[in-house]
């Protein structure tokens, strides 16, 4: 789970990457130093070049959204402290399948088993 801030800190990390090269030092040397390919640093001066200091701008990341939102991720891994017998389960033993009937039952959102292992 990526934290808040994420998107911010790549932007920072690009900017920094992209003075660093423009006082002087070599790209192997900036990216060296950000713990990135090379070919990262060689790919946001060639975005900086083309569209300036908006082509270093942070994105939300691409693909599916999340089904849960953060406090339900909490809530869920909250009910890790409960026995699963007092969600009506007949043993102590959680599995993947029964968390996700708990979040269908809970929220009415769907997940298969393997999905959550």
């Amino acid at each position: 789970m990526r934290t808040a801030g994420f998107k911010e800190e790549l932007e920072r990390r690009r900017r920094l990457g992209v003075r660093h090269v423009l006082a002087g030092y070599r790209r192997r040397t900036v990216a060296k130093f950000l713990g990135v390919h090379p070919s990262s640093v060689c790919r946001r001066m060639k975005a900086y070049r083309r569209g300036g200091d908006g082509a270093l701008a942070g994105h939300d990341p691409s693909g599916r959204p999340r089904k849960l939102t953060p406090a339900q991720e909490r809530q869920v891994l909250g009910w890790f402290r409960r026995s699963p017998k007092s969600f009506g389960f007949p043993t102590e033993l959680w599995t993947a399948a029964r968390v996700a009937h708990v979040i269908r039952r809970k929220w009415r959102i769907k997940f298969h088993p393997r999905y959550l292992n």
